[in-house]
């Protein structure tokens, strides 16, 4: 939300978190961070991409211990090595392959976190508001886990 965009109604252009502490509709600290990077925006590594990407769609429920089922951590603000996703066995599994992690450094046919994400029905993540597999998300995701490595996990 924190992106500029033009106002059709009334032709004005404006920080959208800046037009809702205006009209009153939010208030407190709304500290303007940058913009997380599009998924095709190729100045910024593929890393801040696909971790951006969790975040803006994993981390209202997974927060670490005390969120969710699962206690990994999306924030985007959480260390990629204290995220809880490298090397670590999903509470319930999505495929028959072995080992599956949340994340399998270089594969991501193993990485529940890409499962989740390319699957639609009732073990897809997120789990509402979707009836499309994101095709540039999970392509983008599946890059990333298969560029990875165990050193990058440390």
């Amino acid at each position: 939300m924190n992106i500029t965009r033009r106002y059709a109604e009334t032709g004005r252009t404006a920080n959208q978190f800046q037009t809702l502490l205006g009209l009153g509709m939010i208030k407190g600290n709304t500290i303007a961070l940058p913009a997380f990077p599009a998924l095709n925006n190729t100045r910024a590594s593929i890393a801040e991409r696909a971790l951006s990407y969790i975040h803006v769609n994993c981390s209202s429920c997974h927060r670490g211990a005390g969120g969710s089922q699962s206690i990994w951590d999306a924030r985007y603000g959480t260390p990629f090595a204290d995220k809880g996703l490298c090397n670590t066995p999903p509470i319930t599994p999505v495929t028959d392959v072995q080992p599956e992690y949340y994340v399998n450094p270089g594969e991501h046919q193993s990485s529940s976190i890409w499962w989740r994400i390319h699957l639609r029905g009732s073990e897809q993540m997120p789990p509402l508001g979707s009836n499309i597999v994101d095709a540039a998300g999970t392509a983008l995701l599946a890059e990333w886990i298969d560029g990875l490595t165990d050193a990058d996990c440390k």
